[in-house]
């Protein structure tokens, strides 16, 4: 169904690229313009990718790589020079590069914001609304990166405190950092994200400003979100006003989005009223995302249905990497799952053909431009496969459950699936499936049902239906072969299960898993738990990958 007409006048984005880290930190200095172009731009010429949303600085902290005329952001190069605490060398890289840039007479954005236009995308700028780049908690606070500023080394005021962040979360590594974030319930905190994003969008020839209320989802105390709710309505519409203003200056309309969580619930429970931002189109641009790592049953239904039947675009995003209760084969002493693992293409399909079922306007992937220096993976190529449905519709995919992990309860759910003990009573899988595989058996080349199981040993049993139809196992233990560990647990193993005979079907597919047989000396002691679930789905080719068949040999032709 096609939206009304809003602000940004122009289809919505198939894909936003975001770029929360300028590539400075990974050159050495100094960049040529033509480099600056390059790095950041590289990946995304000839794709569909129709908007790019770049930081002001590195990562996101207090810093700008340009010197804030209005507000007390400080100039990347100024804090560099007075003795800043690096952190680390990619800060010395990125500083001395912006230095060099500068004292020849360029601004390295605006060689970002020409290469955009060049290319016809639209150039967005971004802000993280709090962050933890910029200081280090385990000095108490007292260490300051050059991603901090005067206006948050100088202001311990305006944080949140150890008091008001108890409370927030049990994980420890996050409890740690929460004292350190800025509390919004300050006027002075809210105006300078709001200044900020009206001087970039006066200074520089962009679409529009993203406030990322993702990098870090804390803004208040612990128990007075909703106190404050109206707040960050206020600021929100502020900085409305005040693009519109600017847009009427420049003669065009300047957007304004938001990155928020998975869910509408978690993002009022934050504090953040944005039904009421879409109701009164306070805002062009919503992204609903998931938190570091992936959200892979991410369901963007509920944001389509609040955005139905306004100009507001429901844009869905994709991170790099997920939580994997295994290693991917790489088994090393003390490198225990579960770890941040990289997406496969297959996988990145198939969350985006859900985000497409649901109706979403476009896709947005962040941390994508990391994923090579982060994992030795380039996944920029799934770009030209995620944009249209159509093309999607019988390319191969890989659906996986989420794990649960401790994480930010005031707006993210911890609680999921898996991991879960698998004993005589069955335990229901609930898979989310895009595919209807029924009516083209022909194009179906393998449906599979991977269970990573851990302490399973020849002596268990597992029994497992897909919707009602038991289905039959693969690869079943056998005697006087070796058993292979995964991730360092020795007892790890994979059991595939043939779907092809009951594939799934689209919407919600039922998994039921139980033990119809255990281990009489392990079960009394060792539990069999469920560490990952996973339903491949490979299409035979062209639209699904190649594969050389049994008839060809590749060797003759070299």
């Amino acid at each position: 169904m096609k939206k009304p007409a809003g602000r940004l006048d122009r289809p919505p984005y198939r894909i936003m690229w975001d770029q929360n880290h300028a590539y400075q930190s990974h050159y050495n200095p100094p960049m040529p313009p033509e480099t600056v172009a390059q790095a950041h731009f590289g990946f995304l010429a000839g794709t569909p990718v129709d908007a790019y949303v770049c930081t002001l600085g590195p990562d996101a902290g207090y810093v700008t790589a340009f010197k804030s005329q209005r507000t007390e952001m400080e100039f990347l190069v100024e804090r560099y020079e007075r003795g800043a605490t690096l952190g680390d060398v990619r800060y010395w890289r990125h500083a001395e590069s912006l230095k060099q840039s500068w004292a020849q007479g360029m601004d390295p954005l605006e060689v970002m914001v020409n290469e955009s236009e060049r290319l016809g995308i639209d150039h967005w700028f971004r802000l993280g609304m709090n962050d933890w780049h910029h200081f280090d908690p385990g000095s108490g606070g007292s260490v300051y990166r050059l991603g901090g500023s005067q206006f948050y080394e100088g202001r311990k005021d305006l944080l949140i405190g150890e008091e008001g962040a108890s409370g927030w979360s049990d994980n420890p590594e996050l409890q740690r950092v929460m004292p350190w974030m800025q509390d919004f319930a300050h006027d002075e905190v809210r105006a300078l994200r709001r200044d900020i994003a009206l001087e970039v969008c006066e200074r520089y020839d962009c679409v529009g400003f993203l406030f990322d209320f993702l990098r870090v989802p804390a803004f208040f105390r612990h128990g007075e979100e909703r106190a404050h709710a109206k707040r960050m309505t206020q600021m929100i519409r502020e900085t409305r006003e005040g693009l519109d203003e600017i847009g009427r200056t420049k003669g065009r309309s300047l957007g304004l989005a938001v990155r928020l969580p998975p869910t509408v619930n978690g993002t009022v429970k934050m504090g953040l009223d944005v039904d009421e931002w879409i109701d009164e189109h306070l805002v062009d641009i919503v992204v609903t995302s998931p938190w570091f790592p992936q959200e892979m049953e991410h369901d963007a239904a509920e944001w389509v249905d609040l955005g139905r039947d306004t100009p507001v675009w429901i844009i869905a995003a994709l991170e790099e990497s997920y939580l994997a209760g295994h290693t991917n084969g790489f088994n090393r002493w003390f490198y225990n799952p579960p770890v941040m693992t990289p997406l496969s293409k297959d996988m990145i399909r198939a969350i985006a053909a859900r985000h497409h079922d649901r109706g979403v306007d476009g896709l947005y992937v962040f941390n994508w431009f990391g994923t090579t220096l982060s994992f030795d993976y380039d996944n920029a190529s799934a770009l030209d496969d995620i944009a249209s449905p159509e093309r999607l519709r019988y390319m191969d995919k890989h659906y996986l459950l989420m794990r649960s992990q401790a994480s930010f309860s005031n707006c993210l759910e911890a609680d999921r699936q898996i991991p879960v003990e698998i004993t005589e009573n069955p335990v229901t899988l609930r898979f989310d499936i895009v595919d209807d595989l029924e009516p083209v058996p022909d194009l179906v080349q393998q449906v599979r049902l991977c269970l990573h199981v851990d302490s399973l040993t020849i002596a268990d049993e597992l029994e497992v239906h897909l919707n009602g139809q038991e289905v039959p196992l693969v690869n079943p233990m056998e005697p006087g072969v070796m058993q292979g560990t995964v991730g360092g647990l020795y007892g790890a193993i994979w059991q595939v299960f043939d779907l092809k005979d009951h594939p799934p079907r689209p919407g919600e597919n039922l998994v039921r898993v139980r033990a119809s047989r255990r281990n009489k000396r392990t079960s009394p002691e060792i539990p069999i738990t469920l560490e990952d679930a996973e339903i491949e789905i490979h299409y035979e080719h062209p639209s699904g990958e190649w594969s050389e068949h049994s008839g060809l040999r590749s060797s003759l032709f070299v």
